[in-house]
């Protein structure tokens, strides 16, 4: 039968500096509670003989800092967070789940490394910091974490679980298998995740500097990673990803948010007292590849790894606000792209730089516009106008990017490659 602990847990220490409540649950599964050998697959790794451990909180309300307070219901149980006096920071509505997979250990070969495997997910629906000047406001909310930790072999080799696969090899559900359902409590954990954090985030500094939008830093291995090229070539690759996007930001007097339904900032109200400048609809995606070389091969002693760098980012609109009635000055469809190439050596020779549009790991994103031939590029659209009298308006591109071409000098056979800068408007 199944091993399973579940309870609330309050918590205070050092009189109440560090408060922490919640509800877990506690479940394991071996060959002990089911009376047989018990095996677990995502359906590429298979552990024998396996052990598995569901650690799940939920109804979490943590604070740290002094004058924080449980707020409680008619049965003792914690509902919230009392921080009205209060100075430090606080999480609400909190929930993490954690699952450790291990296959049994041969007490005749103990030398013989254990495959173990260790999932994580944490959300965080709000998070506060209290005590803080009344001019100036912090928060964060949606908070998601993943983390998926491999088994590393003898020979260095990362393998990391399809946590939203798991099944037993005779296909047996996965609420089965722990009895709970770890596919739903580790959501989004799949092989190609080794970390990932996103949420929403709020900045407000006395209505003179505002800024708010969503966030996603991810971080993965591919094993077989293309850099994109034709015919390119294909490594083991560390990748890090960081996205942001829906980005308001004011700087300015008097800036007040404007929301949508869900309570996210969608743009500014432009009040008689408001002064200053906004940006709406910002988005930005930057990336970092690393290459992954296995030292344990002799011949990579010496090689030198490489590393590569894109970044795209747009904006929709930018806004003066507080001007004279007679006096605007407004912009928006900016763009910018930058291809950052790794360095070429004699002992790891490669395309400069990556092809970033034709790779799939970053399908979907704003890297899809960023070539291998582009370094850079910046665009958009800018007006002024004075008094209905002078209207000044246009857009601009500026680009800089490599080019094959074939040169009139009858000493160089073939095509070179330049590199030039190109300037409309």
């Amino acid at each position: 039968e199944t091993f399973l602990l579940r309870g609330e847990l309050n918590l205070s220490i050092a009189d109440g500096f560090v408060l922490a409540s919640g509800q877990f649950d506690i479940n394991i599964r071996n060959q002990q509670t089911e009376g047989e050998v018990f095996s677990v697959t995502d359906g590429a790794v298979t552990i024998n003989d396996a052990n598995v451990m569901s650690i799940n909180l939920t109804n979490v309300y943590l604070f740290v800092g002094v004058n924080g307070e449980f707020v409680k219901d008619e049965n003792g149980s914690v509902t919230g967070l009392q921080t009205e006096e209060a100075i430090g920071f606080s999480v609400e509505n909190a929930s993490l789940s954690l699952a450790i997979i291990s296959e049994t250990a041969d007490p005749l070969n103990l030398a013989t490394p254990v495959e173990k495997y260790t999932g994580i997910r944490a959300e965080i629906e709000s998070m506060g910091v209290h005590g803080l000047p009344e001019t100036f406001e912090f928060s964060v909310r949606d908070l998601v974490l993943l983390k998926n930790t491999p088994y590393i072999d003898s020979a260095e080799n990362l393998t990391y679980l399809n946590w939203m696969n798991l099944t037993s090899p005779d296909n047996t559900d996965v609420n089965t298998i722990v009895g709970v359902g770890l596919q739903t409590r580790l959501a989004g954990l799949t092989n190609s995740v080794e970390l990932s954090v996103a949420g929403y985030l709020e900045i407000n500094i006395d209505g003179f500097v505002l800024a708010a939008g969503k966030f996603s830093i991810g971080q993965s291995i591919v094993e077989s990673f293309h850099d994109g090229n034709t015919p390119g070539e294909t490594f083991k690759a560390s990748i890090l990803l960081i996205e942001l996007s829906d980005l308001y930001v004011f700087a300015g007097v008097n800036g007040t948010y404007e929301r949508d339904v869900d309570g996210y900032a969608n743009g500014f109200v432009e009040s008689d007292d408001t002064v200053g400048i906004s940006f709406s609809g910002g988005n930005l995606t930057l990336a970092m590849v690393g290459e992954v070389i296995d030292k344990t091969i002799l011949a990579n002693a010496n090689v030198q790894a490489r590393s590569w760098m894109g970044i795209a980012a747009s904006l929709e609109g930018l806004d003066v606000v507080g001007l004279p009635d007679n006096f605007s000055i407004t912009g928006k469809d900016f763009s910018f792209l930058y291809n950052q190439g790794s360095k070429v050596t004699l002992t790891n020779p490669a395309t400069s730089k990556l092809d970033w549009q034709n790779i799939d790991h970053f399908n979907g994103t704003s890297l899809d516009n960023l070539s291998g031939n582009t370094e850079l590029f910046v665009a958009g659209y800018l007006s002024i106008t004075i008094d209905e009298f002078v209207h000044i308006g246009g857009a601009v591109t500026l680009e800089k990017r490599e080019l094959d071409v074939k040169t009139t000098d009858t000493t160089v056979t073939g095509t070179q490659k330049v590199s030039a800068l190109i300037i409309g408007a």
